[in-house]
């Protein structure tokens, strides 16, 4: 008898471990629906009894309270799925949904078939009905971001979900294999120019209009800072070349002034002479 039972227990298919509340109560359902069909249970004693004992300690005591006054074993497997199904993903309002569905536009770097996939999943509670294809349509053509496929769908006069899927996805690959090609082919990359312009060359070409940079021929544009003539390389580039430039300019700015002060003295003692004259006249004038 027991190996008979170990037997059977060895030939079931697959695993359902206790609920978790990460994932959706409806995806663990269904997981538990498929196992079911995989091990060809079909009594429905059966599959409430797999259900409370895989569900875990946690869900097990809130199907106890959900039930309460009666039992878990009173309710058929449906029931209790509903029970634990409404408690923990209350119908959610088709609106919302519809506004978020609409509102989904194609990512960068999103493929159409993710797009379309992302679609589906956000239309399972819209209650699109029969209108899902449809929908699934116009959001594709209005929401994908790449503005040539969007030209060349609106084109379309008559068009099906199918033909779009078909399309968009046929352009998209073929730009995919265009930009491989390309990038596997050095010539197609760059043009002549291109690869002119942006060649490093060891010794680049000299404009003839400048002058060489480390030439030591006189230059008649500039004058030497020393004596005030055309300038000639005296071959002192060091700090104390400076320094005596500075001197010889502060030199010329004190002579300068006191040029400049000998004038003044100058023109005042030109004044005093001429008063002293004009006044010596018109004394002269009074005496006689």
């Amino acid at each position: 008898m027991a190996t008979r039972i170990d037997q059977e227990a060895m030939a079931l298919i697959g695993k359902i471990e206790e609920y978790d509340e990460k994932e959706s109560w409806i995806e663990y359902t269904k997981r538990l629906e498929l196992y079911f069909v995989a091990n060809e249970i079909k009594d429905n004693g059966k599959k409430r009894a797999v259900l409370l004992s895989v569900c875990g300690a946690k869900t097990y005591k809130l199907i106890r309270y959900l039930v309460n006054p009666r039992k878990p074993t009173d309710k058929l497997f449906a029931e209790l799925v509903n029970l634990v199904k409404n408690h923990l993903n209350p119908r959610p309002s088709s609106i919302v949904y519809r506004c978020k569905f609409n509102n989904r536009f194609c990512q960068q770097g999103e493929t159409i078939q993710r797009y379309v996939a992302e679609l589906r999943n956000s239309s399972e509670h819209c209650e699109f009905g029969e209108e899902l294809e449809k929908m699934l349509r116009d959001r594709l053509v209005c929401g994908v971001n790449d503005e040539r496929i969007q030209r060349r769908l609106l084109a379309e006069s008559q068009l099906e979900f199918k033909k779009v899927m078909e399309l968009a996805t046929a352009m998209e690959t073929a730009d995919k294999n265009t930009s491989d090609l390309q990038n596997g082919n050095p010539s197609a990359r760059e043009n002549p120019e291109e690869q002119a312009v942006n060649r490093v060359t060891k010794d680049p070409p000299k404009d003839p209009k400048l002058p060489p940079r480390n030439s030591k021929q006189p230059n008649a544009t500039r004058e030497c800072f020393r004596c005030g003539g055309q300038f000639h390389d005296a071959g002192i580039k060091t700090k104390s070349a400076l320094n005596a430039r500075r001197r010889v300019t502060k030199r010329t700015n004190v002579a300068a002034t006191g040029n400049q002060v000998v004038e003044m003295v100058e023109n005042l003692e030109t004044r005093i002479t001429w008063r002293q004259q004009k006044r010596r006249r018109k004394n002269a004038q009074c005496f006689t």
